[in-house]
């Protein structure tokens, strides 16, 4: 594929004819033993050889023989046991699977296969719209209230402002000021895209308003350029819990807000239940 990619590129300057592939001369070349390029120099001899000697004699060759040799070359692509495992692993790989298979015959291999990647890719946008949160209220050796928020996956535009929501909703009234921080435990974020840095920004804007601050720990370092980038009021970034969790401590000291004896069970909630109650 790279040899056909390079060789239309430096042909567009010459305006010469596109090279392509056959995917049944591949797999007859496969099926035939062939495993190296030097395959090429032998079957472009044989062309040549065909073209200038043996064309008279190739219209007593039927062409049923030759769609036989080229069908059962291609039955070797088709592997029958991928869809055993694909229902076995992964249920949802079937529906692109089936579609641009039924498809193909159908409409043709171009739309099917141009069809089959849209749903594909419709896929993956609905898993990466749909993460899982951990969300718990949690205190530190003094005592301090916080809520810890820790997403399964990375965080992109599909599912940036479900992570904003779940927060704002799972704050608890502030009336007490029971909760003086957000950490938000960027373990498993590996990217941030613009979407996701500007709901951080907005979300540390409205909690602001709460005298509640945010802190990241665990954050990778193109996360972190990402966020710094979108220009957030008090960017507070901690590389472990612990050091977050002793700067919650220095910060309530200095406020003088807490009561250090409080005996607080811990509430650990999922993206599907963040009351925060108590009961």
């Amino acid at each position: 594929m790279i040899a056909i990619g390079i060789c239309n590129i430096m042909g567009s300057f010459v305006s010469s004819y596109p090279a392509t592939g056959s995917f049944s001369r591949t797999a007859i070349n496969y099926s035939s033993g062939v495993r190296t390029t030097a395959g090429g120099i032998v079957t472009g001899t044989l062309v040549l050889l065909a073209l200038g000697f043996m064309s008279p004699y190739f219209r007593f060759i039927p062409k049923a023989s030759l769609s036989a040799l080229i069908f059962i070359s291609v039955l070797n692509m088709v592997h029958y046991e991928d869809v055993v495992l694909m229902w076995r692993t992964n249920k949802m790989d079937l529906v692109p699977f089936c579609v641009t298979f039924f498809l193909s015959f159908i409409l043709g291999l171009e739309y099917g296969i141009m069809i089959g990647i849209a749903i594909s890719v419709c896929l993956l946008l609905l898993q990466v719209s749909k993460p899982k949160f951990l969300i718990e209220e949690r205190q530190t050796y003094l005592g301090c209230r916080y809520l810890y928020v820790k997403p399964d996956r990375t965080i992109l535009f599909p599912s940036a402002e479900k992570l904003q929501t779940k927060i704002l909703k799972a704050v608890p009234d502030q009336s007490d000021k029971t909760v003086c921080c957000v950490l938000i435990d960027g373990e498993h974020m590996t990217t941030a895209d613009y979407t996701m840095s500007l709901n951080m920004k907005s979300l540390t804007c409205s909690l602001k308003n709460e005298n509640i601050k945010i802190i990241f720990i665990n954050l990778k370092v193109d996360v972190q350029n990402s966020l710094k980038g979108s220009g957030p009021i008090d960017f507070i970034y901690f590389s472990t819990k612990e050091d977050a969790e002793n700067y919650i401590d220095a910060m309530s000291v200095c406020q003088n807000t807490t009561s250090y004896c409080i005996a607080f069970p811990r509430h650990s909630l999922r993206s599907d239940d963040v009351s925060l109650d108590g009961s």
